[in-house]
């Protein structure tokens, strides 16, 4: 029987479906975009169904040890287009753990390095229908905080539920170069590219070639 609530709270990561087609048949499309970023450089790139991928600066240490501290990494967003709130962000809702996840973290966060976390590709769930977030988001917050849903003794398990049957894209991050300070900890420079899937429903924006390509199934993921 599966822990619910390590599945929300402790699983190492990153959960997707491909729950309206068949997994290996070539109903998803991909595209390929390319970043080069120094430290406290922000990136935004719109990339077609009204969302733009962001990777936000940001200071992981505790300010209040070291308020000195420069911007050292970034967080990696999928918002509207120009939203500045990341609460819309199309990315946490579906990525478990809910909680102490570091894997949204360009940088070093919860024990695991910049320099470590950048070795292989990072690979994050997305939801790429308004209508899938917009169903979604209530029971990730049901899950979070069960005392507030409307049936919280089922809380965690509508949500798990629901991510099983979302229809999901994904974003491969894939660091080509870094440059780290402090023994791995800190990012002074990274350059990326990013492939992102999503089924074919979804509209990329036309300034990107879109290849038709499989789509991903659960365990074709870490």
């Amino acid at each position: 029987m599966v822990d619910l609530r390590s599945s929300i709270f402790a699983l190492p990561a990153l959960l997707l479906t491909a729950s309206v087609t068949e997994a290996g048949s070539p109903s998803c499309a991909l595209i390929s975009l390319n970043g080069d970023l120094q430290a406290g450089q922000a990136f935004a790139q719109e990339i077609g169904g009204g969302l733009e991928l962001r990777l936000i600066p940001t200071r992981f240490s505790d300010p209040a040890v070291d308020d000195a501290t420069p911007l050292e990494g970034w967080v990696m967003r999928l918002l509207p287009a120009g939203e500045i709130d990341s609460g819309q962000d199309r990315i946490f809702p579906v990525n478990p753990p809910l909680r102490f996840n570091p894997a949204q973290d360009i940088g070093t966060s919860y024990g695991v390095t910049a320099e470590e976390k950048l070795r292989q590709p990072i690979v994050y769930a997305f939801v790429p229908g308004e209508a899938d977030y917009q169903r979604i988001t209530p029971l990730v917050q049901g899950a979070l905080w069960p005392s507030a849903a409307p049936d919280p003794p089922h809380a965690e398990e509508t949500y798990l539920t629901e991510l099983a049957r979302t229809e999901l894209g994904a974003i491969r991050f894939v660091s080509t170069r870094s440059v780290t300070a402090e023994s791995g900890r800190s990012l002074q420079e990274v350059a990326f590219r990013a492939e992102i899937t999503a089924p074919q429903s979804f509209r990329f924006s036309s300034r990107f070639q879109a290849v038709k390509t499989e789509c991903p199934a659960r365990d074709d993921w870490p």
